[in-house]
């Protein structure tokens, strides 16, 4: 993860929550606090993992600390900036807290998935496990060749 990347998805992320929070935290939407609760939680865990996805491989101590930084600068962006649109009134909205939950448990989860997921392809590769010759004939598209020592039917070479 390099520098330039982690603040411009940080300037990302605030300028797309500042649009939902505006749109779904400074009144009712859909006619139901339930479901604009919902969906606010869903596309806050979306563009999360959206970005959280554009790092690469991150180890858990940096995911821990990009999560870090990103709920404080949120809080921060928010205090200065969108409550210029909602007002203060925003702090006191639950959805809004909840919201910061979604956006943690949606990037400790997706990152442990697809960090594991890496990290056990990254030692099968490195270590040439899962590599066995029936395997290695179907992906370079030999399949229709039979296993060694089998020659068709009715042979007996």
């Amino acid at each position: 993860m390099n520098v330039t990347k982690f603040f411009g998805f940080f300037i990302l992320q605030c300028v797309a929550f500042l649009f939902l929070k505006v749109w779904l935290l400074n009144g009712e939407v859909f006619g139901s606090a339930a479901l604009q609760a919902g969906v606010y939680y869903f596309i806050i865990a979306v563009v999360t993992i959206a970005l959280f996805r554009r790092f690469g491989i991150i180890t858990y101590i940096e995911s821990v600390f990009a999560l870090i930084f990103y709920t404080l600068g949120t809080l921060f962006f928010d205090l200065v900036i969108t409550t210029n649109y909602t007002g203060m009134s925003l702090f006191s909205n639950l959805t809004y807290w909840w919201g910061f939950l979604a956006m943690i448990l949606a990037a400790m989860f997706f990152h442990k998935k697809r960090h594991v997921y890496l990290r056990k392809e990254l030692h099968a590769h490195h270590h040439g496990h899962g590599h066995d010759a029936a395997a290695a004939h179907k992906s370079h598209g030999d399949h229709h060749q039979p296993p060694h020592g089998q020659h068709g039917p009715g042979k007996t070479h």
